[in-house]
């Protein structure tokens, strides 16, 4: 069942007053099943677990989904190390239908290296627009900086200009480990199976 549009920014809307008015302890909200819990630490920003990620990688995770779907609706892309994994699944994430994996070419490790660089020193918000409203998909990024994991979300096909690198990086990756065609970027493993 989906919420109406002002419903759901309603729920976006008390989500971020409620992290930025916590002081201390940990705040859990659930947003239309994306989860928004935050462990304030006193530094940092976005919402986040206060944990840290694989040792020196920035950017943890990223992807697009689409709530109003069946069937293969999450796309999520895992960075570790000079490699990519993507993870094929139900809307939740709870049901993985296929993962398939990459290895950064030398230009896509350049790509990351920078793209991880200037997240590190943008400033962003938590939820930019209306992600996955009106069925039109949500994507983001999940990153890990100075050991404070925050997560920020946007509405797919529409990032806001401080994430429009890593959104050109996270769509030709999920399209490359998707159909098991090297980009410029990435190169899928030899027991890639396409999932057009």
């Amino acid at each position: 069942m989906s919420l109406p549009m002002t419903s759901k920014l309603m729920l976006q809307s008390l989500a971020a007053a409620a992290m930025a008015l916590s002081s201390t302890g940990c705040v859990g909200l659930t947003i239309d099943g994306n989860d928004t819990t935050a462990e304030t630490s006193g530094s940092g920003s976005g919402s986040g677990s206060g944990e840290s990620g694989e040792e020196g990688r920035q950017m943890i995770q990223g992807g697009n989904s689409w709530g109003e779907c069946a069937g293969a609706c999450r796309f999520e892309i895992s960075f570790g190390g000079d490699e990519a994994e993507l993870v094929i699944s139900d809307w939740g994430g709870s049901t993985p239908m296929a993962t398939n994996y990459g290895s950064f070419t030398s230009e896509g490790r350049a790509m990351v290296e920078g793209v991880e660089e200037s997240l590190s020193m943008a400033s962003l918000q938590d939820i930019y627009g209306c992600p996955d409203c009106a069925d039109g998909g949500a994507s983001w990024v999940r990153l890990n900086i100075a050991g404070f994991e925050s997560t920020h979300q946007y509405e797919y096909g529409n990032a806001p200009a401080e994430l429009s690198e890593f959104d050109t990086l996270l769509q030709d990756f999920v399209t490359a480990l998707r159909s098991c065609e090297a980009s410029a970027w990435i190169e899928p493993d030899e027991a890639c199976v396409p999932q057009m």
